[in-house]
Formats: structure tokens, C-alpha cells, sequence
């Protein structure tokens, strides 16, 4: 087993507080969407998650990828649903 918390599927600290505090605007919003689908999928053994986008705001979705890209995952989306692989 791996004790480097580098690699435990949690949010940091200042995250989780940002987060927190921002919960109702619909960009942290989604990244919490987003963020729960990726560690599902980690949790099924699976490389790629894929969020439903349809409904959510452009500029949000925008925002998500640039963060997933900056934290070194590819991201594409179709305009129907943002696909994060790792």
C-alpha cells in the first residue's frame, strides 16, 4: 500500500475550503459534478470519466477543463459531455 498522500483521491485543504464557500455558484458546482464522476470511475478501476453537460453554462465548463488540463488530465468536450482521461 502506498503511503504517499500525493496520491489519495481527496481534495486539498485550501480546495475544499474555496469549495466550500463558493458551493452555490454553478462553477464549483459542476467542478464538485465532475469531481465525484472522476472518483467514481478511480473506484471502478477505469481510466476516463464523463460528465452530462447539456445544461450547464458554457463559461463554466470552460473554466472546469482549463483547471483539469492545468492538473496535467486531458479533456475534451463535445458540447453534450466533458470526457476526462488520466
Amino acid at each position: 500500500m502506498n503511503s504517499s498522500t500525493s496520491e489519495v483521491t481527496w481534495p486539498s485543504p485550501v480546495c475544499a475550503h474555496f469549495s466550500a464557500a463558493q458551493i452555490a455558484q454553478t462553477q464549483t458546482a459542476l467542478t464538485v459534478t465532475v469531481a465525484d464522476d472522476i472518483i467514481t470511475a478511480i473506484g471502478s478501476g477505469l481510466f476516463t470519466s464523463s460528465t452530462d453537460v447539456t445544461s450547464e453554462l458554457s463559461k463554466d465548463v470552460q473554466y472546469c477543463a482549463a483547471l483539469l488540463n492545468q492538473g496535467g488530465y486531458t479533456v475534451s468536450n463535445d458540447g453534450t459531455n466533458l470526457v476526462v482521461s488520466w
